[in-house]
């Protein structure tokens, strides 16, 4: 599933620390926050053995990817 918006883009530099405690790039500057909210994100979709990225192709549009392992009803592990 992906998750779009349109806005400034997180550079290629800042991107490595995306999913870290208190990380806020320049495109958050003159924002509030504390830099949490991904972190919290990514521990919650890593708990349930899932995955997100974070890409950007354009200009003024960020894109997050998640992804959650299928599981079948027979799988009880």
């Amino acid at each position: 599933m992906d998750f779009i918006n349109e806005g400034p883009v997180i550079n290629k530099d800042e991107q490595k620390f995306l999913f870290q405690h208190f990380f806020r790039g320049e495109n958050s500057k003159g924002k509030s926050g504390f830099g949490l909210g991904l972190v919290f994100i990514y521990n919650i979709i890593s708990q349930h053995q899932g995955f997100i990225s974070y890409h950007t192709d354009h200009k003024n549009l960020n894109t997050f990817t998640v992804i959650f392992p299928i599981k079948s009803q027979l799988d009880k592990s």
